[in-house]
């Protein structure tokens, strides 16, 4: 209601919204607008499912968000459950032909579409590439130095392990987790396949660092903590259940960073590893696979067997990966962009075309300016541009943010 409330107040020439948060934002507005809706990660839609929705939890949600209940079960209930991304998608599609939802990488955008149902309508998911800015990249090059790169991650991975309690040797290979303890991120695998891990390659380590955020994560710390309490791996295993604060050497020092995603929208952490060199571990889903690294294709994500053996092959090819190879494949990491000018085009690009699509529908307003306007001035109809002397138009001046 907020973000409603802002937008008939400031009149903004589209909004923007990333994800469910501010989604139904569109069922508050008094002026309707252009609206672009990236997903950032669509597994997360404000949905609730605990139980078949009707009209006495209707009526429930109609006093929380201040609406009737007759539009909160037509606009935001979909195969009996709650979905706070319902209303935007249809909003597209009413306003906007169904045009103007984007992910935030392409092959996540297809996934998407084909995934989550509340998407099945639309005629596409537009994938755009995020962008990592190049200021990201300012901490690995104050550790790199001017140094040599293999003689700078020696050190610091003797820097890692003696804070970690490791057993301090520059030529282990170390496997690192670093984030949320989720489903999504396939914390659960790795848990299952670590013990084996340690036990097949003596010169193996593992670090796993992150807070738990569901039962999936709960599972892996009781079971790495199992491990680690059995005193087998004391010198190979450093396992912190919750936040903390790392330090810039972890990255360094991170031979192979571990992301068995059974979703994974686009995927910074890998790029913040492979700045500083480490090679990626983990599955072919959503953004994955845009750097030098270790994949597997995912059949079932809910198949632990399935899961194990394709995370152990991935292993089993990091491991037996000569040093040169790897020391190519770090050259190549870190050498990867992300550039934040290519991510504004593709996304202005967006703008464009659906305010394009906004204003030509059949029962929009025609504004002085805008895109029907100058259909009609070109047919003969209101002025809609100014002639130049070369016989092209130019743009009005209330079209100028379509210019920018």
């Amino acid at each position: 209601q907020a973000v409603a409330r802002i937008i008939d107040l400031e009149a903004p020439d589209a909004f923007h919204c990333p994800d469910f948060h501010a989604a139904m934002a569109v069922m508050y507005i008094e002026r309707p607008l252009p609206v672009v809706l990236v997903l950032h990660n669509a597994e997360y839609q404000g949905s609730i499912a605990t139980q078949h929705m009707g009209r006495t939890e209707a009526r429930h949600f109609a006093d929380v968000f201040n609406l009737p209940v007759k539009r909160i079960m037509r606009e935001t209930f979909i195969e009996g459950k709650f979905c706070m991304l319902k209303p935007i998608v249809d909003y597209v599609q009413r306003y906007q032909g169904g045009y103007g939802v984007c992910a935030v990488s392409r092959n996540y955008a297809l996934e998407a579409s084909l995934k989550h149902t509340v998407l099945w309508g639309l005629p596409e998911v537009r994938g755009i590439e995020n962008c990592m800015p190049e200021a990201e990249r300012a901490g690995a090059r104050r550790v790199f130095g001017d140094g040599c790169c293999e003689t700078a991650k020696a050190d610091a991975k003797m820097v890692i392990q003696e804070k970690y309690g490791l057993k301090k040797d520059p030529k282990a290979r170390m496997f690192v987790f670093l984030g949320r303890w989720v489903k999504q991120k396939g914390v659960d695998y790795i848990a299952d396949v670590a013990e084996w891990l340690l036990e097949t390659y003596a010169d193996a380590q593992l670090v796993m660092i992150g807070p738990v955020g569901d039962c999936y994560g709960s599972y892996c710390r009781a079971k790495l903590e199992g491990l680690k309490a059995s005193g087998r791996f004391d010198k190979s295993l450093f396992v912190h259940a919750g936040f903390l604060e790392v330090p810039q050497e972890l990255k360094l020092a991170c031979d192979f960073c571990l992301m068995p995603s059974r979703d994974e929208p686009f995927g910074y952490v890998d790029i913040e590893f492979a700045w500083f060199g480490a090679a990626i571990v983990g599955s072919l889903r959503g953004g994955l696979g845009k750097l030098p690294g270790f994949y597997f294709q995912i059949l079932n994500a809910d198949s632990p067997v399935h899961m194990q053996n394709a995370l152990k092959k991935s292993i089993r090819a990091a491991m037996a990966c000569p040093p040169d190879v790897l020391a190519t494949m770090s050259v190549s990491a870190r050498a990867s962009a992300f550039p934040v000018a290519h991510w504004q085009e593709e996304l202005l690009n967006v703008y464009e075309d659906v305010t394009m699509n906004f204003y030509r529908r059949p029962d929009a307003i025609v504004l002085p300016g805008s895109p029907r306007d100058l259909d009609r001035g070109a047919q003969g109809g209101a002025q809609g541009g100014v002639a130049r002397g070369d016989g092209t138009e130019t743009l009005p001046e209330r079209i100028e943010f379509l210019r920018q």
